[in-house]
């Protein structure tokens, strides 16, 4: 089929299955794709598994072919994680001569579908703030129409570890309280103390969610937050209250108290 590509020209789509079995070594996902995929787990695609299980793939994901022979997942990385989580073949639209622009441009409309996570949001406006394409928190709030709060608390998630994050059975549901406070108790600690915490979160049994006996995310994300603010009080007992002082989230342009 043919397909415009960002309101410029079209290009050449060829419909191409790819076995359950390949799909993981075969195909692989836009480098500069907002979302997380360390983060899609079986509870973070809990809404496309139900699905995909029942009646296979109902979109086919969209994709460009690279130089090495693979394929190159611009929008579907949800739906490609979940294929190999679920054991299912892979549908996927393949082009040529889609430009590394337009790849991103592919990209980010996809992920306005799923909303991204906070950690994810924050990576993002990091790099517009890295590249000097916004200055502050106020043209962060302005350039993604959102809050100077969001602005703030999404800095702050893309701040912590990934490893810390990795705890969690669904990033996404991750709430701003939740990420200032963990954002808060997690600075408390040391350089050796952060390292402590985060080889207690994953261990050669798996992350700290796979570990647990609890049923439903909502009872995961509760008891691994309870354990994770446990061993911060055990690392780092509480010292008297002092008056807070400014940290930069971005040196000069972006901090908190």
């Amino acid at each position: 089929i043919e397909l415009a590509v960002a309101g410029e020209g079209t290009v050449q789509f060829e419909l191409v299955r790819i076995p359950a079995d390949k799909v993981a070594s075969e195909t692989r996902v836009f480098a500069d794709n907002a979302r997380e995929q360390s983060f899609l787990n079986e509870h973070a695609l809990s809404d496309v598994l139900v699905t995909l299980k029942e009646r296979g793939q109902q979109y086919p994901a969209v994709g460009r072919r690279t130089d090495d022979g693979k394929i190159e997942v611009l929008d579907g990385s949800r739906r490609r994680m979940s294929c190999i989580l679920a054991g299912k073949d892979f549908l996927v639209y393949v082009g040529d001569g889609i430009n590394t622009e337009h790849a991103k441009f592919l990209s980010d409309v996809a992920n306005a579908h799923k909303p991204l996570s906070l950690y994810e949001k924050g990576k993002e406006m990091q790099a517009k703030l890295e590249s000097g394409e916004a200055e502050d928190q106020k043209a962060l709030a302005k350039m993604f129409q959102c809050s100077e709060a969001l602005v703030s608390g999404a800095l702050k998630a893309a701040a912590l570890p990934l490893e810390l994050l990795q705890a969690y059975p669904n990033v996404g549901d991750l709430g701003r309280p939740t990420i200032v406070k963990l954002h808060k108790q997690f600075s408390t600690l040391t350089a050796e103390q952060q390292q402590n915490l985060l080889d207690k979160c994953r261990t050669s049994e798996g992350y700290l969610w796979q570990r647990s006996k609890a049923q439903g995310v909502a009872r995961l994300t509760k008891e691994v937050t309870e354990s994770i603010e446990s061993w911060i009080s055990e690392l780092a007992p509480a010292k008297p209250a002092k008056k807070s002082e400014k940290v930069d989230l971005v040196k000069g342009r972006v901090s908190y108290s």
